[in-house]
C-alpha cells in the first residue's frame, strides 16, 4: 500500500502583469496513510532552485472520501517565476515527517493558449467572459494598484430589510439604528448588468437582508441568467410564499440556494435565527423539492448551511438526518462567528484621505505576509480584484463584509472604470502589495481596509471568495461551480 495519496487538481502558469515571468499555480492536495495529522511537506525543482510548501490547508471532502485522510491536505501555491516554465509537465515530491511518500507529475496547463485555442468555437459571450476573468486573476496575482478587468464575481442584494433579528449580524446591527433601504428594483438591476452582465461569471443575488422579501426575485434570477450568470441566493426560507413563488422561483434557472438553519429543534434554531420559523422553513423546503420533481428539475440545488455555535453543536447529526428527510441536496458545517455589538456609521461617504494603517495592525498585516511568503501563498483581498459588492440602494461597498453607507466606494451607476478604480479600492490594493512586498515603512489605507482585521485572521477571505478554475472551468467546460 502506497505511504499516502494525494492528487494535483490543477496547474497551470499565467503571464505577470508589468513584469517578465509569472505565477505557477499548483492546486491540489496529499494526505500519509497511518498516524492520524501527520505533517506533508511537498518539494519541486524550478529555476534551479528548490521550493517547498506545506499541504495543511482544509480539504473536508478528502477525508470524507477516506477516513484514513487527513481533512487538512490541501495546497494552494502560486510560484513567482521570472519567466514561462521551459518544461511542460512539473513533478511534485510529498514528504511525510521528512522521509517522501510518493512523486507525482502532471501537465502545466496555459490558460491563455487553451482560450485563444477555442475562440472560434466558444460562445461571443462566454469568450468575452474568459478574456476577462484571466485578466482579472492575472491583475490580482500581480498586486496591480490600477486594474482595467472588471469583477467576475458580485454580490447584489434585492432586500436590504430582514425578517428575523440575528443578534451577530452586522446588517441587523445597522438596521437596528433605524437604516433602511428600498428593495432593488429590476431597472436598478438591469442598469447594472449592462454595466458588468457579460463578464460576470456568478452573482450571489443576496447580500445583507432576505432576499425572498424581494417579490420580484424570480425575475432578477432570469435577467441574470440571461446574461449567462451562476446565480446562488442564502435564505433563512423562514418566508410564506405561496404556491406560484416556489414554482416561479424553480423555474427561474436559479442554480444554488443556501439554506442557513443552525439547529434541528426550534428551540436550538431560536438561539441565533431569532423570530425564524423552523418549521415554516422545513415546510418550504420540501414544497420546493416537490416542485423540482414535478418539472424534472435539477435546479436549484440546495444546500442546506449549518453554523455551528456552541449551543448547537448537539444537533449536528440531528439536522444532517433532517435534512436528508426534507430532500436537501447536500449538507454542511461551518464554525459560526460570534461577533460583538457594533455601531456603524450612517453618514454617506465624504472626501476621507488615505490613513496611516495603525502600527498593530500593520505589524499582524506584516506577520501573515511573510507566513505566507514563506508558504508560497498569496496574501491580499481577491475583492479588490475579483469582486463587486451592490447594496439594494445601488450603493457600492468595498466587500461583502462591509455594510455602513459611510464605508461605501460609489454608486452602481457610476463610470465603470472609475468605480473599480475608486481611491479607496487603489489604496487598499496599494496598501496590501506593500506588505506582500515586504516593503518598510507606513501603509496608508482609507476606512474600512485600513482598520480590516479579516486579511489577517480569516483565511477564508481569500480562499472562499472565488476560485479561477472554477470559474474557468464552468465556462470552457460547463462544469458547476461550487457556491
Amino acid at each position: 500500500m502506497s505511504p499516502g495519496s494525494g492528487y494535483i487538481d490543477a496547474a497551470y502558469f499565467l503571464p505577470a502583469i508589468g513584469a517578465p515571468g509569472g505565477f505557477l499555480v499548483l492546486q491540489g492536495w496529499y494526505s500519509a496513510h497511518g498516524p492520524p495529522h501527520r505533517a506533508v511537506t511537498a518539494r519541486l525543482r524550478l529555476d534551479g532552485r528548490e521550493i517547498r510548501f506545506p499541504c495543511e490547508d482544509p480539504r473536508p471532502d478528502v477525508a470524507a472520501a477516506d477516513p484514513r485522510l487527513s481533512p487538512r491536505a490541501g495546497f494552494d501555491v502560486a510560484l513567482r517565476l521570472a519567466a514561462a516554465p521551459a518544461e511542460a509537465r512539473v513533478t511534485v515530491e510529498f514528504l511525510a515527517a521528512g522521509s517522501p511518500c510518493e512523486t507525482i507529475e502532471t501537465a502545466i496547463a496555459d490558460p491563455v493558449w487553451e482560450v485563444e485555442a477555442r475562440a472560434g468555437f466558444l460562445p461571443p459571450l462566454r469568450l468575452r467572459k474568459l478574456r476577462n476573468l484571466i485578466l482579472n486573476e492575472r491583475e490580482r496575482l500581480s498586486h496591480a494598484t490600477a486594474v482595467t478587468a472588471l469583477p467576475v464575481t458580485g454580490q447584489i442584494d434585492p432586500s436590504f430589510g430582514c425578517n428575523l433579528r440575528c443578534p451577530m449580524c452586522q446588517s441587523h446591527m445597522i438596521r437596528e439604528q433605524g437604516y433602511r433601504l428600498p428593495n432593488l428594483k429590476l431597472d436598478q438591476l438591469r442598469a447594472i448588468l449592462d454595466r458588468y452582465g457579460d463578464t460576470l461569471v456568478r452573482i450571489w443575488l443576496s447580500l445583507w437582508g432576505e432576499p425572498l422579501l424581494n417579490k420580484q426575485l424570480a425575475e432578477a434570477v432570469r435577467l441574470c441568467k440571461a446574461h449567462d450568470i451562476w446565480v446562488l441566493i442564502s435564505t433563512n426560507m423562514s418566508v410564506r410564499l405561496d404556491d406560484a413563488a416556489i414554482a416561479a422561483l424553480v423555474a427561474s434557472g436559479l442554480d444554488t440556494i443556501v439554506l442557513s438553519l443552525d439547529g434541528a429543534t426550534q428551540a436550538t434554531y431560536q438561539e441565533y435565527r431569532r423570530e425564524g420559523d423552523l418549521a415554516l422553513a422545513l415546510e418550504n423546503i420540501r414544497r420546493i423539492v416537490a416542485a423540482k420533481r414535478r418539472t424534472g428539475s435539477a435546479t436549484p440545488h440546495l444546500f442546506w448551511r449549518y453554523l455551528e455555535f456552541p449551543w448547537n453543536r448537539h444537533e449536528i447529526e440531528a439536522a444532517r438526518a433532517l435534512a436528508a428527510e426534507v430532500g436537501v441536496d447536500e449538507f454542511g458545517v461551518e464554525p459560526g462567528v460570534l461577533m460583538d455589538q457594533q455601531t456603524y456609521s450612517l453618514a454617506p461617504r465624504g472626501q476621507a484621505r488615505a490613513e496611516p494603517v495603525a502600527p498593530a495592525l500593520l505589524d499582524a498585516w506584516r506577520s501573515r505576509a511573510a507566513v505566507r511568503a514563506g508558504q508560497h501563498r498569496y496574501f491580499g483581498c481577491d475583492y479588490l480584484y475579483s469582486a463587486i459588492s451592490i447594496n439594494s440602494n445601488g450603493l457600492v461597498h468595498p466587500c461583502c463584509y462591509v455594510v455602513a453607507p459611510g464605508d461605501a466606494v460609489g454608486k452602481a451607476d457610476a463610470p465603470v472604470a472609475r468605480l473599480r478604480n475608486a481611491p479607496p479600492l487603489r489604496a487598499a490594493r496599494a496598501a496590501f502589495a506593500a506588505v506582500a512586498e515586504g516593503k518598510d515603512g507606513p501603509v496608508r489605507a482609507h476606512a474600512p481596509c485600513a482598520s480590516c482585521p479579516v486579511i489577517e485572521s480569516c483565511e477564508g477571505h481569500v480562499v472562499t471568495q472565488t476560485s479561477f478554475r472554477q470559474l474557468f472551468d464552468h465556462l470552457v467546460y460547463g462544469t458547476g461551480i461550487r457556491w
